[in-house]
């Protein structure tokens, strides 16, 4: 990969930051729970199944020159998974440490403070962010919840 292709730090929270952040995932959560009653683990767990089914037939999704959301994924335990793979990047350069020190909080704040990821936010849904080499490699997985922001 020559210079003129390799990503900054800052360049890639960026990309981090308009890539999703869940808000398509808080989107279609929200449209399902808001038309039902939650009575249980059991149909929140559904919920999420079928929200990470309609995100997902829409993916994979080059969102820029630099990410591709790939997949979705619902776990028990109000987990929700994002899979992004990163490319045209330099990976070796790429200093994992200081990409989740910046991006970290920034997730934090967006699961906080967008109005989309209010059902997520009232279920305690914890969202992973994975994000993958160009050869399926995981680099890094920053997972937050309500719990990130409602102990301070």
């Amino acid at each position: 990969m020559n210079e003129k292709n390799k990503l900054n730090i800052k360049q890639i929270v960026a990309i981090g930051l308009f890539t999703g952040l869940g808000t398509v995932g808080g989107k279609f959560a929200y449209n399902y729970f808001t038309t039902g009653s939650i009575a249980d683990q059991t149909k929140i767990e559904r919920v999420l199944m079928q929200t990470a089914n309609e995100i997902n037939k829409n993916l994979p999704v080059v969102l820029d020159q630099h990410t591709r959301l790939d997949t979705t994924i619902a776990s028990a335990g109000n987990k929700f998974l994002y899979q992004y793979t990163m490319l045209n990047i330099n990976i070796d350069a790429l200093d994992i440490g200081q990409f989740v020190n910046e991006m970290k909080p920034k997730l934090i704040n967006q699961y906080q403070s967008r109005e989309e990821m209010k059902t997520f936010r009232d279920l305690g849904v914890a969202l992973t962010y994975s994000y993958l080499s160009e050869a399926g490699i995981e680099l890094v997985s920053i997972t937050i919840s309500p719990d990130d922001f409602t102990a301070n």
